[in-house]
């Protein structure tokens, strides 16, 4: 197979006729439109060009045809597709026409285009594979056989029948027989669909249920083998028919798309074609639906908490209907066999499980096939067998219109607890992260390949049924003895650990019952709404003339204040040990020396206990402790009466403020003016360490050490006059090799034996690196590390008395 990369497609479609005899056919507009998206998506088609023309004369039909071919290059698959009327002359041999918008119905043969014209374009031209995808009725009398011209060939077969020419080297896909017609729908609505070919050919390559072996692409065998079977199935109004006469290759003309197959937009939403003389306009926004909820993304977050794995241990065969169901008929959660909402219907057998998994809360699965085993890998086996899926898929409960379906999300995974006890922990680990379903959207026999590869080669466990994902088994089957999978899909429900994060969920139902609410709190700036979250976010305060930071604070935690005294939402994050605590209780002080008031709040008595411990030690009373009677580290009720009564009774601070504010600034200053002195301390230490490896690299170049050029220059004119003088020697011409050997021989490095270009130009660099160093070296030799350390730790202002009571904060 020489599958081709670059890939191009030439769409007419003629749906408005001159002669009236001849009806319009506004499927063909639905067909051209199909056709383009489907080629030109990047997970599907890939085209790289792909031209669309509609209501073509015949001559603009033969000019579009031959300019097409004429620019398709050696190394490019090109595909011609046409849609329309079409007509097979019996008074002319049974050659096949195509009608354009100006062809007479009585002249159809002087005033349509032949097939054998068609066919001589696509034949002369070096594409090395060439499509030709026919919608007509009775296009079939294209791949069955054509004559090219009336002219009698000079030889007479013994049948005295002319001859009927097949199309060579090109895979030629016809909508119907010779002799039939082919089918354009409307439905009720008036909506324009696709012809019924095209629609099977559009849908067949966007859902990827085409290919059934696994390699991930579509050929055009493939694509006409399963159109023709699915066409077949449906009465056979008309049956498609190939021509594939000379075709010594699989040529591939898309490949299948993974998870969810992609939407096509209707043609009632295609854009519009800019005129000529006006530009294209810009392109459409996203339209409100396309944006979240504000319960979609409360649903977003508990899905995000939940996301840890959920204990799904194997399961009693007797617990069906209690924790399980086996589902009928054809495999759909695992293979991505759902509807173009990515749903299912709730299967009538599922409906008492899924009302108990919502009582619950519990979280629903998918899996197949179902693995029964009798006990432990090489252990004693045990009274009841139990089983478990082989692979499993989550499954979320929706609700549209109150309607509830089903909808698959996630990746497809062996079940932990089986590749465990199976496998061992080091395996089964590896196996999660290695496996990768290679099955497309509904195939089920290359799902039924692969998971029968997995129980053979990783769990050594047997097949007892053979499987068959599109026909299963209504039970688990465990009368036959041993170990083995057996041809059973199931829907089961697990229950999650949320021991630690229950009381994040309820915060997030407690929001998800109150959204109306959330626009005015600080919450809005994460809003799913683009005009609300600009509203939130331009919501800002002055930055406060100076941070006020008792406790120790670096500058991402004065980032952080900074950003927590202007915008409405600020969230810092950091392990244990970060310091967080320390810049809660130094926001407070900024907050509470601005005149404004502090709410602190967590659902851990401990970190509020923190920062009230941190302020109260600062200063007394600033902080007012409050909370529930009932706290296991003591009665909160209490403290806050006496830290009320503290502040009520507090005397007047002796500091005055203005003096404070003062001291602040000149301690603020201080510590900026060091901040600068460090920042040059660092860029010049980073200067040096370049010039130290530069000066590795060329003294490695001389064949030298670097203490022995630095003794060769120590006597030598200026670093940067040699450098230039190193350089400019480089370049020389006229007797340069002398030069350059005596300059060298100079410098002490007569005995250099490579290339005294290179060996030039690697002493330039020596020069510059040396002079960098000694310039840096020069900056930081005098510097005391002890004095720039205490100057880093400036004096703070002491706070031993109680705040007034207007500015305070509380727990």
């Amino acid at each position: 197979m020489t599958r081709l990369v670059k890939r191009r497609a030439l769409l007419i479609g003629n749906e408005h006729y001159d002669d009236s005899r001849f009806p319009p056919l506004p499927s063909t507009q639905a067909d051209i439109w199909g056709m383009e998206q489907v080629l030109r998506h990047r997970n599907i088609g890939g085209f790289i060009s792909i031209e669309s023309r509609d209501n073509l004369t015949a001559d603009d039909m033969r000019q579009a045809i031959s300019e097409f071919l004429e620019t398709c290059e050696q190394d490019e698959l090109a595909l011609v597709y046409m849609s329309g009327h079409g007509a097979r002359l019996v008074r002319d041999g049974g050659e096949f026409h195509f009608i354009a918008t100006d062809t007479d119905f009585d002249r159809i043969a002087e005033t349509g285009v032949s097939a054998g014209f068609v066919n001589e374009q696509l034949e002369q031209y070096w594409s090395p594979q060439k499509v030709l995808v026919i919608d007509c009725c009775r296009s079939g009398g294209f791949a069955v056989g054509l004559r090219t011209s009336d002219r009698r060939p000079e030889s007479v077969a013994k049948s005295a029948e002319e001859p009927l020419l097949t199309s060579r080297g090109v895979y030629v896909l016809s909508s119907s027989r010779a002799g039939e017609d082919s089918y354009a729908d409307t439905n009720s609505t008036g909506e324009v669909r696709p012809s019924a070919f095209t629609a099977e050919v559009i849908e067949a390559l966007r859902t990827g249920k085409v290919s059934k072996d696994g390699k991930g692409d579509v050929s055009v065998d493939d694509l006409f083998h399963y159109v023709n079977r699915r066409m077949r199935a449906q009465g056979a109004r008309q049956v498609p028919v190939k021509s594939a006469h000379s075709v010594d290759d699989r040529i591939v003309i898309a490949d299948c798309p993974l998870g969810t197959a992609p939407l096509l937009v209707p043609l009632t939403r295609r854009p519009s074609p800019a005129a000529p003389d006006q530009p294209a306009q810009a392109a459409t926004p996203k339209s409100v639906q396309s944006q979240p909820s504000w319960p979609q993304l409360l649903d977003y977050y508990r899905e995000c908490v939940l996301s840890d794995e959920t204990e799904t241990p194997l399961m009693s065969v007797s617990d069906h209907d209690t924790s399980y169901v086996c589902l009928s008929g054809a495999e759909r959660l695992l293979s991505g066999d759902v509807d173009d909402d990515g749903c299912i219907p709730v299967p009538a057998e599922a409906v008492p499980l899924i009302e108990s998994a919502t009582e619950q809360e519990a979280e629903l699965w998918a899996g197949y096939p179902a693995v029964v085993v009798t006990g432990p890998r090489g252990g004693r086996p045990w009274r009841h067998p139990k089983f478990a899926p082989l692979l499993i898929r989550r499954v979320e409960i929706v609700s549209e219109d109150g309607q509830v379906r089903l909808k698959p999300y996630g990746p497809v995974q062996p079940h932990p607890q089986l590749a465990r006890d199976w496998l061992g922990e080091e395996e089964a680990a590896q196996l999660a992260d290695t496996f990768q379903p290679t099955w497309h959207r509904g195939q089920h026999d290359r799902m039924a390949v692969e998971a029968s590869k997995l129980l053979m080669e990783e769990f050594e466990i047997p097949c007892v049924q053979e499987l068959h994902p599109d026909q299963l088994a209504d039970r688990i089957d465990i009368h036959t003895p041993g170990h083995g999978a057996r041809n059973t899909a199931v829907l089961f429900t697990a229950l999650p650990d949320t021991a630690y994060t229950k009381k994040l969920l309820d915060d997030f139902a407690g929001i998800a019952e109150q959204t109306d609410r959330i626009q005015a709190t600080a919450l809005s700036a994460l809003s799913p709404d683009l005009a609300e979250r600009t509203r939130a976010l331009a919501l800002s305060e002055q930055e406060p003339s100076r941070l006020v930071t008792p406790l120790s604070c670096n500058e991402a935690q004065a980032a952080v204040l900074c950003s927590a005294m202007t915008r409405r939402l600020t969230v810092a994050t950091g392990p244990p040990g970060t310091g967080k605590s320390q810049l809660v209780a130094n926001l407070v002080a900024t907050a509470v020396t601005s005149g404004q008031t502090v709410l602190v709040a967590s659902n851990n008595n401990e970190a509020v206990d923190e920062v009230w411990r941190r302020c109260d030690k600062l200063v007394p009373g600033s902080v007012i402790r409050t909370g529930s009677a009932r706290a296991k580290s003591g009665n909160y009720l209490e403290t806050e009466a006496k830290g009320l009564d503290t502040l009520r009774t507090a005397p007047e601070p002796v500091l005055n403020t203005a003096t404070a504010a003062m001291d602040v600034d000149i301690a603020l200053g201080q510590l900026a003016r060091v901040r600068q002195d460090l920042a040059q301390v660092t860029k010049t230490e980073k200067d040096l360490l370049q010039a130290g490896k530069l000066r590795e690299e060329h003294a490695e170049q001389l064949g030298r050490s670097v203490s022995e050029l630095t003794e060769n220059l120590s006597q030598a004119e200026r670093l940067d006059e040699l450098e230039v003088r190193a350089r400019r020697l480089a370049r020389a011409r006229l007797f340069g090799p002398w030069r350059r050997r005596r300059f060298l021989t100079k410098i002490g490095l007569g005995t250099f034996e490579g290339d005294r270009v290179e060996g030039c130009l690697a002493l330039a660099g020596f020069a510059a690196a040396e002079a960098s160093w000694r310039n840096g070296y020069a900056r930081v030799a005098d510097l005391d590390d002890d004095k720039l350390a205490r100057h880093s730790a400036p004096p703070k202002p002491e706070y031993r008395t109680p705040l007034a009571p207007s500015s305070k904060a509380l727990c």
